[in-house]
């Protein structure tokens, strides 16, 4: 969450952009274990996802954060337009920019027409939230909950007279809301181990999977007016 988401991190924003260059560039400790468990829950309808996402920041889980995501290949965490943010990720990767199109009517304004986003890969989401949730005590969420969902691709089908419906595509929309985070690093930032940081809105393009659980495939933090 930049919840990538998400303001991106960021949901993120101000939390992971904080943290990008001291974490997306650390090495990996083959010493570390994984922290947090999987858990049994799955992503069975949009708002379990963003349960899920809660849960994979207050777990400091990378496999439940990691099952949320869709595919390598076409997962994407969009940046917000903020100069500031923009050049800093850049740096990671200045070749990563593309106009997003989104093919259905929306009935709320997040994306600029004009403007070519620069984008967090599926990897890159990965290993800083590895570091992330590695380097902090603990993360906690204020109430994180979706204000609107939508749906789209809707299907319908007949049984003994009923009509069941289906979706494979929605959008999400959640409230601003703050994270609190524990971490030594936060030290040499702040002066202090724990800070709270404030998350903008979130939007969230979600789509089903091969086994019908939802995925995240592109992640915003909604442009500030």
């Amino acid at each position: 969450m930049y919840i990538i988401i998400m303001n991106i991190r960021p949901f993120f924003y101000s939390l992971l952009f904080s943290f990008i260059l001291l974490l997306f560039l650390s090495c990996e400790n083959p010493f570390l274990i994984k922290v947090g468990n999987p858990g049994k829950e799955r992503a069975t309808s949009p708002h379990a996802v963003i349960k899920l996402l809660k849960k994979a920041y207050e777990n400091r889980s990378i496999d439940i954060f990691e099952e949320l995501l869709y595919s390598k290949e076409e997962f994407r965490f969009y940046i917000e337009q903020n100069e500031k943010i923009v050049d800093s990720l850049q740096k990671i990767n200045p070749d990563q920019r593309e106009k997003v199109t989104i093919p259905y009517d929306l009935s709320e304004d997040f994306i600029a027409d004009d403007f070519f986003y620069v984008y967090l890969t599926y990897n890159e989401e990965i290993n800083i939230h590895k570091n992330l949730f590695r380097q902090t005590d603990y993360i906690l969420f204020s109430p994180f909950t979706p204000y609107n969902v939508e749906y789209f691709d809707i299907t319908d089908t007949v049984i003994n007279d009923s009509v069941y419906y289906d979706t494979s595509a929605a959008v999400v929309y959640t409230d601003e809301t703050e994270i609190t985070i524990s971490s030594s690093r936060l030290a040499d930032i702040y002066g202090e181990k724990e800070h709270s940081f404030k998350v903008g809105k979130q939007v969230f393009f979600l789509k089903k999977d091969s086994e019908d659980l939802w995925k995240i495939l592109y992640w915003f933090e909604r442009r500030r007016k």
